[in-house]
């Protein structure tokens, strides 16, 4: 299943459910482009998210989680992705890992 950036959507009641992705925020960026939220100098919860949907209109987060300081654009970090179930959630971790694949070559 394919994603798409969102800036629009609807994350409401999307939440974690163990699915992670080990990325820098560099990469990220490169094939996602700038983050829908961008504020990383570590005075909240989150610094940087983007936020998705998948084909079937499923809202996703993927976002950094209490670093609680600014994160280096070359430094792996985990990152959440966030859905409404834990069904969705791998579904959009794996169009996440796809999608960054397919960027790599």
């Amino acid at each position: 299943m394919n994603i798409k950036k969102n800036d629009q959507a609807r994350s409401g009641g999307t939440s974690f459910h163990g699915n992670v992705l080990l990325e820098t925020p560099r990469n990220l960026k490169a094939v996602f482009g700038k983050p829908t939220y961008d504020h990383n100098d570590g005075s909240d919860k989150t610094n940087l998210e983007w936020l998705f949907e998948l084909e079937d209109g499923s809202p996703i987060t993927l976002y950094d989680w209490k670093y609680y300081r600014p994160i280096g654009d070359d430094e792996v970090i985990e990152w959440h992705v966030g859905a409404h179930n834990g069904a969705i959630a791998s579904v959009a971790e794996e169009a996440i890992r796809s999608t960054l694949f397919a960027h790599e070559g």
